[in-house]
């Protein structure tokens, strides 16, 4: 799997088999609107837009997401942490327009990564940037 795309993404660049990922902006040069991530998983094309945290989009956004996603067989909305309270885009209007909601180990997982792995990486480069940052 080549994997690039979100911010977060870019501390990690692995290669991993069975699941081949990818950004087409970075790897051909071609924008699909809203979506962040292309996974190919299980014989499955999944289109996938990657938020950091369940709760990043605002209310006003989660429509345009929804609009922007339906057109797409097999859309994920992902979230790399699980964190946040709740989803900000409506569980019953993702369901309606069969967008899967992955969080944490659940989109780590169709990527074939191990969510403790990641989060353990997370935490050793946010405490070298405070350490950085702050001389701490």
């Amino acid at each position: 799997m080549l994997l690039w795309g979100h911010p977060l993404m870019k501390l990690f660049v692995l290669i991993v088999s069975p699941s081949v990922s990818f950004l087409f902006e970075i790897t051909i040069n071609f924008k699909i609107k809203g979506v962040d991530l292309v996974v190919f998983n299980q014989g499955i094309i999944k289109y996938t837009q990657l938020k950091t945290k369940k709760d990043t989009l605002t209310g006003s956004q989660s429509d345009r997401s929804i609009n922007e996603f339906k057109i797409h067989p097999n859309s994920v909305f992902a979230a790399a942490l699980d964190m946040g309270n709740s989803w900000t885009i409506s569980k019953t209007k993702a369901k309606e327009n069969n967008i899967e909601l992955l969080a944490g180990q659940a989109f780590w997982s169709m990527l074939y990564l191990d969510y403790e792995t990641i989060l353990n990486k997370l935490k050793m480069t946010v405490r070298k940037i405070e350490k950085e940052l702050y001389q701490v």
